[in-house]
């Protein structure tokens, strides 16, 4: 009998990375939506953010250091690759996209595009 803890991890496929969906959060006015993606440790350089049509896709991967030398009799904080896909209800005016990276929140600001934002008709 052994004394060593062992533990059996279901892992996914070698050609296929395992995503978690992030938190998030989406306020929005007349002239732009914010959308607020939480991804705690993943560093700035390690954010991808793209926009195909009326699709916005936010990608983030937490990798962490590993000693060389270090055998792990536990460990709970692993890698990890987060994925969101948002559907887009209004036009957005893709040049105007920003993104900013805060203590491991992914700030993106989405301008609406002019011809979709609301406007006042008067009447005569």
């Amino acid at each position: 009998m052994s004394n060593e803890l062992q533990k059996q991890e279901t892992q996914a496929p070698a050609n296929r990375t395992a995503y978690r969906r992030p938190y998030y959060t989406v306020r929005g006015n007349k002239e732009h939506y914010t959308v607020e993606v939480f991804m705690p440790g993943v560093a700035k350089d390690d954010y991808n953010v793209s926009l195909h049509h009326d699709e916005l896709l936010v990608e983030g991967h937490k990798v962490l250091p590993i000693e060389s030398e270090a055998k792990w009799v536990h460990r709970e904080i692993t890698n990890e690759s987060y994925k969101l896909r948002l559907q887009l209800n209004v036009e957005v005016d893709a040049e105007g996209i920003s993104a900013k990276s805060e203590e491991g929140v992914l700030v993106i600001t989405l301008p609406v595009a002019k011809e979709a934002r609301p406007r006042l008709i008067k009447i005569d």
